[in-house]
């Protein structure tokens, strides 16, 4: 596949990401500017707003869309799921994605901003340290970030803030208190001078409190100023979790539920959408009366994907990454480079295969193809063999429909 390249602001520079070292290898020749150059996402799938394309001979290329159109006999021409790869140096904004109902609503009012009608639950599954916000704290934790610091405290209506306690103490969920809270931030962003001087204050504050003795959302704050200045999304960051991935772990992140990516790299995988109701950490559009609207307000630890191991075999470490998403599920497969025997895999939906590191050999019938590090290859619905002589990484998307074995 040829793919899509995203230059976001928040991508990493040249090859110091996944991202920029695809692009690399997708281009013989670089642009003298390309060590400084943001690589942010690397789209596969058949999304209109950046399509993939399928490269059959040299030089010679068709649409995914045409191609799976041309293979089906005209029967479709989508895939159900949009596969990327994210390099992320500094925090994206703090958004949330609309389910299928309301994707319909904003996608009829407001084509321009919100260009399709599908949903967007997604999952995120960590392949370097990766950090990201992550839904709404669970409410006793909540409650001791905005009331430990008397700075944080008095940005918040009292008796707003005495009903949550309120519920919170009774164990009662305060979910339309933490909407009325969380509404008050954003009637806070409405006073510039008021949230300029709280967020100064706020890093004084944080910066007098010995480094070792400074929570997680302490450090945040001081990065997240470093990169986006006096923000309400410093703010709005005390009221969500800080997930924290070893490479390997994922993040399931369900419709109308608040996050945000802080850093690393990851691979993404979600329904074939691009909706985004944004907040805070942006200079893109906000929409913060839908995003208060449609938020759940469910408050918690956050959701990690506990991959099933799908595969013994020796020299294969084979796992499944299933979020219970009606679109997609996703595989990982590392080598190790010991095995003798092929790893076999029956895929029966479209698939999409991307080789993180090392190199696979990918056998079907009585041919094959050397997978290298940096590509990504579609994947018919067939039975095909996989082996790989050195460490290796490679991460397989599929559709859901009738699943996929492996042996």
């Amino acid at each position: 596949l040829r793919c899509g390249i995203q230059n976001y602001a928040w991508g990493k520079l040249g090859d110091s990401g996944i991202v920029g070292c695809i692009y690399k290898k997708l281009n013989e020749k670089l642009s003298s500017d390309y060590s400084a150059k943001c690589f942010a996402e690397c789209w596969m799938g058949t999304h209109s707003a950046s399509p993939s394309y399928v490269q059959y001979a040299p030089k010679e290329e068709i649409l995914l869309s045409d191609f799976i159109k041309k293979i089906t006999g005209g029967k479709k021409d989508q895939l159900s799921f949009l596969f990327k790869v994210l390099s992320v140096n500094t925090a994206l904004s703090i958004q949330a994605h609309p389910d299928r109902e309301l994707a319909i609503q904003l996608h009829a009012k407001f084509p321009d901003i919100y260009k399709d009608p599908n949903h967007k639950p997604e999952m995120a599954i960590a392949v370097t340290p990766f950090e990201a916000l992550c839904g709404f704290l669970p409410s006793d934790k909540l409650l001791f970030n905005l009331e430990s610091n008397t700075t944080i405290k008095a940005l918040f209506p009292a008796d707003h803030l005495e009903k949550f306690k309120g519920k919170t103490v009774s164990h009662i969920p305060p979910k339309a208190e933490l909407k009325a809270l969380f509404n008050d931030c954003f009637d806070l962003d409405s006073d510039k001078t008021k949230l300029n001087e709280a967020i100064q204050t706020l890093l004084k504050y944080i910066r007098d409190i010995p480094e070792d003795k400074r929570t997680p959302h302490h450090k945040l704050t001081l990065r997240l100023y470093s990169q986006y200045g006096n923000d309400i999304g410093i703010i709005v960051s005390y009221f969500m979790n800080v997930a924290v991935l070893k490479p390997g772990e994922a993040l399931a992140l369900t419709p109308n539920e608040p996050h945000a990516y802080i850093s690393g790299d990851c691979i993404e995988c979600m329904a074939t959408s691009d909706n985004v109701v944004r907040c805070g950490l942006t200079p893109k559009l906000k929409d913060v009366k839908t995003l208060i609207s449609m938020l759940t307000y469910n408050m918690g630890e956050y959701c990690t994907i506990q991959p099933k191991q799908e595969l013994v075999q020796k020299g294969v470490d084979m796992r499944l990454y299933d979020a219970k998403f009606e679109e997609f599920v996703v595989y990982s497969m590392a080598f190790d480079g010991s095995a003798k025997e092929p790893s076999i895999v029956l895929l029966e939906e479209w698939s999409i295969l991307i080789v993180i590191s090392g190199s696979v050999s990918v056998h079907l019938g009585l041919s094959n193809i050397k997978a290298p590090q940096y590509t990504s290859w579609v994947l018919l619905p067939e039975k095909y063999a996989l082996i790989a002589e050195e460490p290796s990484l490679v991460f397989i998307a599929t559709q859901r429909k009738q699943g996929s074995q492996f042996h």
